[in-house]
């Protein structure tokens, strides 16, 4: 975490998002608990995945640094790289649009060391 007041406000900021608003709507999506009201689910949340999306573009788009918080990895961008990368590759509610910046954003958090590292080490991909 940013020893900065304003950079630790706004990783916790962008933690909340991850799971509260993005990780919510993918698993609301990516259950399969109900899926005989799958179309229509994805139908009625597809507005809201493009809302956030929207929202995290702007933020992106206005951010001076590489990453969500300056130009170092924070845990901000490891919990929301988690949830906009299953969002995107599930094509959950994306269909249709893109967000150059959130996409760049995300590039530049699978090339970084750290998570090259554990990628290595787990051998986990998406």
């Amino acid at each position: 975490m940013p020893r900065d007041p304003a950079a630790r406000a706004a990783v916790r900021t962008w933690m909340s998002a991850s799971e509260g608003t993005f990780l919510v709507l993918a698993i609301a999506y990516g259950s399969g608990a109900a899926p005989h009201v799958a179309e229509d689910l994805q139908a009625q949340l597809s507005g809201s995945v493009h809302r956030d999306f929207d929202w995290m573009e702007q933020e992106l788009q206005q951010k001076h640094g590489k990453f969500l918080v300056g130009d170092t990895v924070t845990a901000a961008d490891t919990m929301m790289g988690f949830s906009v990368d299953f969002i995107l590759k599930m094509k959950l509610g994306t269909s249709g649009k893109r967000w150059p910046a959130v996409e760049k954003w995300l590039e530049s958090v699978h090339a970084a060391p750290a998570y090259q590292r554990a990628v290595e080490k787990t051998g986990f991909v998406l």
